[in-house]
């Protein structure tokens, strides 16, 4: 296949992920943009799944690559290696992430690509395009037409300060150019990133644009073995089951002031003015008492989406 800079580099990462990676790998090919290549790292797999790899590799030996991951069992390290690796061997100029067990719905590409080039030919910027959810159970069975519904997000709030506390980007609706890949990969220290797909989110609100394609473009598999998956952010089980997890809570907060100040010590001296700032007053509140942490919390507007999820964030931050 010839390579060019239209040329999508999809990055799929998997782990025992036989019973659904068939499917994936089908809906990828049955896309109606077929401008693309398939690097697939596999982190040590110990079931079928590299051999479901290795069949397609042979089927699309110039489309679908085989890759060792780095076997540390962590999707975000897998993702984050993968892009790495894919930046330094490929020409491509737009970039996507796969999951292992999802369905992509046949325009996902050409829909992406079309918000992306809109974006591009009016600045050129790092640029980050992602989209709407079907979720789904494990059978293909619609749970809900909306995953940005479903857990109460707001896909057009896209600033820094709404970002740093709460991710509203799904990694696998995610489509960006090269500039975002190579300033997302001045990362230093793999270990402070919450998620993968976080972080990319938060380095193109502090130097670039996010643009939301209001059209699911994905059946979000939900099954036993989710390593996130979707949660009904408005039922009685969610919210009675966050009131006693408050060690859990704190941690998610702790891991989102790490990933802050990783991105503060990263792109110190690259950050527009507005961006530093915005994360200056947020490594603040860790550093305050609780008053003066919501006050800092509602004034900076740090906040999470949906009410109930707000009023869990001031009462455990």
């Amino acid at each position: 296949m010839k390579v060019d800079e239209k040329t999508v580099a999809i990055c799929m990462a998997t782990y025992n992920g036989e019973d659904y990676l068939d499917e994936q790998i089908q809906s990828i090919l049955n896309q109606d943009d077929s401008n693309w290549i398939l690097y697939i790292s596999d982190d040590s797999s110990i079931d079928n799944t590299r051999n479901i790899i290795r069949k397609y590799c042979k089927q699309k030996s110039d489309q679908i690559f085989l890759i060792d991951g780095p076997a540390r069992h962590s999707a975000t390290i897998n993702f984050i290696e993968l892009l790495k690796f894919v930046a330094n061997t490929t020409t491509c100029s737009y970039f996507m992430f796969c999951d292992q067990d999802d369905v992509w719905i046949k325009n996902k590409i050409s829909l992406s690509r079309l918000a992306m080039e809109k974006v591009t030919r009016k600045e050129n910027l790092p640029v980050l395009v992602h989209s709407d959810l079907i979720v789904v159970d494990k059978n293909l069975k619609v749970l809900n037409e909306s995953l940005m519904s479903m857990r109460s997000l707001n896909p057009y709030k896209k600033d820094l300060a709404h970002l740093l506390i709460q991710n509203n980007v799904t990694g696998c609706t995610m489509f960006f150019n090269r500039s975002l890949l190579e300033l997302s990969l001045k990362v230093t220290k793999l270990s402070n990133i919450a998620m993968h797909d976080w972080w990319i989110a938060l380095v193109a609100a502090a130097f670039g644009n996010i643009e939301y394609i209001n059209t699911p473009t994905i059946l979000y598999r939900q099954h036993a073995n989710n390593v996130v998956g979707a949660k009904k952010v408005r039922s009685f089980h969610f919210v009675s089951t966050r009131l006693f997890m408050r060690r859990h809570i704190k941690a998610t907060f702790n891991s989102a002031f790490e990933q802050a100040r990783l991105l503060s010590n990263c792109y110190c001296s690259l950050l527009p003015t507005t961006s530093k700032t915005i994360l200056i007053e947020f490594l603040k509140i860790p550093q305050k008492k609780k008053i003066k942490r919501i006050y800092l919390t509602i004034k900076h507007r740090f906040l999470k989406q949906g009410i109930i999820q707000i009023l869990g964030e001031l009462i455990f931050i």
